[in-house]
């Protein structure tokens, strides 16, 4: 299964350790960011369609955030942007959310968090 030792997610922790490793360490600082937010806006669709699915509370998990965050040792805040970032990004069309994910992996957690305290929900 992809994700979970298939083959994608191999050959990416092979091409992080390979440049980790590397002797030169200077690089690009807003390429690295780019590729980080990439990553970032991909987990948090990931954690999206968990969601979606519902399987983790299956297994008798409390809730999604629950589950994922002990799992990928992240707090429950952080989680929850993350479900709120794929979220988003799902409303998005294909061809915007590569661009956007960068922006709203960043940004719309904090919008979200602001929204939910100025509505007295938070």
């Amino acid at each position: 299964m992809l994700g979970e030792g298939g083959t994608d997610l191999s050959d990416l922790e092979s091409a992080v350790r390979d440049f980790l490793g590397r002797d030169d360490r200077s690089v690009d600082l807003k390429r690295l960011r780019a590729v980080i937010d990439s990553l970032e806006g991909d987990f948090a669709s990931r954690a999206r369609d968990v969601r979606r699915v519902g399987g983790p509370i299956a297994t008798g998990a409390a809730s999604v955030v629950s589950w994922i965050a002990p799992t990928c040792g992240m707090s429950s805040t952080s989680v929850a942007d993350r479900l709120c970032v794929g979220a988003q990004l799902e409303s998005l069309p294909a061809d915007g959310q590569s661009e956007l994910s960068k922006v709203a992996v960043v940004w719309l957690p904090m919008l979200y968090r602001n929204r939910l305290r100025n509505c007295g929900q938070l």
